[in-house]
């Protein structure tokens, strides 16, 4: 269900600021876990966004697959976003396979999803590509007008990946309006 008219204004908003230029951001473990509500906390609050302190100090012996002290990447290259056409559901699947064949620290430099052809039968499909990307910040319906129904149900969906993607909290509508997830 695509809202036709008006400008995509979400593409004049600047991408996630992600890390504050903190060096060390996410190699800690947040004391409030879960329930940290700033968003600017520097520190990890599930494993799967926690980054290698040992890499960002040029001293992680990991060479091969994923490493078990967290995320290989720098803060600069958590700046990019992935786009996904839900409506046609085969090709929406097909590159879901291929972003999870890809390595973790290369999913983790998005820190933006943008969805078009969002409804609510696409959830499950949309989880998915949350929690394929583990520092993903924002979502953007693309083709979405703001609508207090389908906001619920959105929250509904990316409550159920929490653990997945801590650190998404907004999501951007196709007229530039920004709304927290929680």
């Amino acid at each position: 269900p695509q809202e036709n008219g008006g400008p995509e204004l979400w593409k004049q908003k600047q991408m996630p600021i992600v890390g504050a230029n903190d060096r060390l951001w996410n190699t800690e473990l947040c004391e409030q876990g879960k329930r940290c509500d700033n968003v600017n906390c520097n520190r990890y609050h599930s494993d799967v966004e926690k980054r290698c302190k040992h890499f960002l100090k040029g001293g992680c012996d990991s060479s091969v697959g994923e490493c078990r002290f967290g995320l290989h990447v720098y803060l600069m290259h958590v700046n990019k976003a992935y786009t996904v056409r839900l409506g046609d559901t085969t090709e929406a699947l097909n590159r879901l396979r291929t972003l999870e064949e890809r390595p973790v620290d290369d999913r983790a430099q998005y820190s933006r999803l943008v969805v078009h052809d969002f409804c609510a039968i696409r959830g499950k499909l949309l989880k998915r590509f949350c929690e394929a990307l583990p520092l993903l910040h924002e979502i953007v319906l693309a083709d979405r007008l703001r609508e207090p129904n389908l906001l619920v149900f959105l929250c509904d969906v990316i409550e159920g990946c929490a653990t997945k993607t801590p650190r998404l909290r907004e999501v951007v509508f196709r007229d530039g309006t920004v709304q927290p997830l929680w």
